[in-house]
């Protein structure tokens, strides 16, 4: 199983919703499937609640929230640890403004996959999108080390020095950027998870 990352951005009333109703974010963070899950896996056992979760989540975010309130999911697939690395160059959260593209935020609701889904608020997304606007190429390449990559266990720890894994890289951060801009133009939050 692999670690995908997402995000989606929130009007500000959602990102206020979420806050005052954790829960909601099962209705953000779901699968696709999830909406008419096969009765295959409905046997598993729990996974009736699980769903019924779900829907119930998706039904009281819908009381709250348009379609202009949220934004579509964004993935960036398994590049999320590598986007953190080139932008931080950490493996692990480090507080700064390009640090919080991925693992910043606050932890809200259940496990989304991966420990909980993570809520940035509109101004921080503001500081991140105009961050990220001055992340160049050069700045990444810069940055992309596979041999640090590889010792630090960044995910998903296949970094070589052709050019491949560092386009893999690159275009990630470029959907990234696109996506807090965005957001940031909208004035919308964002909730980005590990599934």
């Amino acid at each position: 199983m692999s670690m995908n990352g997402s995000l989606r951005s929130l009007s500000p009333a959602v990102v206020e919703a979420l806050r005052l109703d954790a829960g909601l974010v099962a209705a953000l963070t779901a699968p696709s499937f999830a909406v008419a899950p096969s009765p295959g896996i409905l046997a598993i056992p729990g996974m009736k609640e699980h769903f019924a979760a779900i829907s119930a989540a998706r039904d009281r975010l819908a009381k709250v929230a348009s379609a202009l309130d949220v934004g579509p999911v964004v993935e960036i697939d398994k590049a999320w640890h590598g986007v953190h690395f080139v932008l931080t160059g950490s493996a692990e959260p480090d507080g700064s403004v390009l640090g919080n593209v991925i693992l910043g935020g606050e932890e809200i609701g259940d496990d989304a996959g991966y420990g909980p889904a993570r809520l940035i608020d509109p101004s921080d997304v503001r500081l991140i999108s105009e961050a990220l606007a001055t992340f160049d190429d050069g700045a990444l390449a810069a940055r992309f080390d596979a041999d640090v990559m590889t010792d630090l266990g960044i995910y998903p720890d296949v970094w070589d020095e052709d050019g491949e894994t560092i386009e893999f890289i690159a275009d990630a951060v470029d959907v990234v950027r696109r996506a807090y801009t965005d957001a940031a133009t909208k004035g919308h939050g964002m909730l980005v998870w590990l599934s």
